[in-house]
């Protein structure tokens, strides 16, 4: 049918049961909805949403990936894909051979670990492949707004879906001492919205740095504004001290990307305006979580343990070759390094790399990082300040938190590099009139032959 092979808008439309029973489940616990029906709304966005729809329904898997087996959805749009859309494919030895490189890598761990399951295996790649699978195709159509208000709506449900439990759960005072994210008492619960309060940090903020590059090229739409404010608030209420220096990040970013001085101020004045109505908003209703977020300063160690976590995991790699090279494999890590004596996963993305996979898997990866100036189909100089800001804050973000290990982060990563793909309006038309310009200089004017008054010409 040509409805399921063009734009539409069926993404959206199964989103909205999707989404409320996401909603039901968690907000008011309404358990009798079985969480895989929100598996079967999965399958058939995938046989009918567009190309846009299925790219976005990935993306929100990030933010809805507690509430059902995502992976399997991400599954889906990948086979949904290739048999909808074989056409819009292009085959990249390259990509292909950095995934066969993974797959071989961690493969060889089962050699060493007697608890190796093939299907815990290929679940664990599931979101590796998702991302060199966008990568291996053209995007004429990419509908990066889209996109991004979808991821953004997502986060919006699942926070409010938390803070109505909590509020059913709690008194005010108590959830104002808490940071925001993780459901008390349903942390280890099959299918319920409850997140580390870091990981709800990062899945809030990066929502709002796509919708500002959206509102600063000049594509926002009127939900954008209200969007960010919910989301600003959620980002507050993890109290997670990364906020600053992510936010310092983004202003910077957002800053240099700026051509006159107006431009710098306006975005001065917005940051500090966002900041006044968050505050004011808090210590109106919670006055507590702002105590509470203070009293994160006051501790000996900011890092909250990091630092010597990050040394503890050096001890560690440097003890060993086989530590360093070979690493423990992708796949059950936490079992193991708790059998080793960690008390908790490496808290930095690069460490992390060397942990899980050694030397080799490390550069690998940082290939695979590498490559997405490569694929994102620019030529040199096209690449915008703009355009490259969630990779950039992704980059910061994971320097305090894991990379490979955490699915959701990678599908952030995708997010980053269809913002690399695409080609904000704004840098379009600036891009076509230089063009203009540039042929208009070259092309040769014809010029009239002067000749003296009454002078003949042969």
């Amino acid at each position: 049918m040509k409805i399921l092979t063009e734009k539409n808008r069926i993404f959206e439309l199964l989103m909205i049961p999707f989404l409320t029973i996401v909603f039901l489940r968690n907000a008011l616990e309404i358990t009798t909805i079985p969480s895989w029906s929100l598996l079967v709304i999965a399958a058939l966005i995938a046989v009918l949403a567009d190309r846009n729809g299925l790219l976005a329904f990935a993306i929100c898997c990030a933010p809805l990936s507690s509430v059902f087996q995502y992976k399997y959805a991400l599954l889906f749009i990948i086979a949904a894909y290739i048999l909808r859309f074989s056409r819009k494919i292009r085959i990249n030895f390259f990509l292909i051979a950095l995934f066969v490189f993974f797959f071989v890598w961690e493969s060889l761990h089962a050699s060493v670990y007697v608890d190796f399951s093939y299907i815990e295996f290929f679940r664990s790649l599931v979101e590796i492949l998702f991302l060199l699978f966008v990568m291996n195709n053209d995007y004429p159509d990419l509908d990066y707004g889209r996109i991004v208000r979808a991821l953004a709506i997502s986060v919006v449900v699942v926070c409010v879906a938390i803070l109505v439990y909590q509020i059913r759960s709690f008194s005010l005072s108590e959830i104002a001492h808490l940071r925001f994210g993780t459901i008390k008492g349903k942390e280890d619960s099959e299918f319920m919205a409850s997140f580390n309060p870091n990981v709800l940090n990062i899945l809030c903020i990066l929502p709002i740095v796509c919708l500002s590059q959206l509102i600063m090229r000049k594509e926002s739409k009127f939900i954008d504004i209200p969007l960010i404010a919910t989301l600003a608030f959620f980002t507050f209420m993890t109290m997670s001290i990364k906020v600053i220096v992510l936010g310092a990040v983004l202003l910077l970013l957002l800053i240099l990307d700026q051509r006159n001085p107006g431009g710098v101020l306006k975005w001065v004045i917005l940051f500090a305006a966002a900041i006044a109505i968050v505050y004011a908003v808090l210590n109106s209703f919670f006055p507590e979580a702002i105590e509470t977020f203070s009293a994160r300063f006051e501790k000996d160690d900011l890092s909250n343990g990091r630092i010597d976590l990050l040394i503890s995991y050096h001890h560690y790699l440097f003890k060993k070759f086989k530590n360093m090279f070979f690493g423990i494999g992708l796949q059950d890590n936490l079992t193991r390094l708790t059998a080793m004596g960690f008390v908790n996963v490496p808290h930095n993305g690069l460490q992390e790399l060397l942990v899980v996979w050694g030397v080799p898997g490390f550069v690998a990866f940082l290939i695979l990082l590498g490559s997405f100036f490569k694929f994102a189909g620019k030529k040199k100089g096209e690449q915008e300040i703009i355009n490259l800001v969630p990779f950039i804050i992704m980059l910061v973000f994971v320097q305090f938190a894991q990379m490979v290990t955490s699915g959701r982060y990678l599908l952030l990563f995708t997010l980053a590099f269809l913002s690399m793909r695409y080609t904000f309006k704004r840098g379009k038309r600036q891009k076509e009139a230089a063009e203009v310009a540039k042929e208009t200089e070259q092309e040769p004017v014809d010029q009239p032959i002067s000749q003296p008054i009454g002078e003949e010409t042969i």
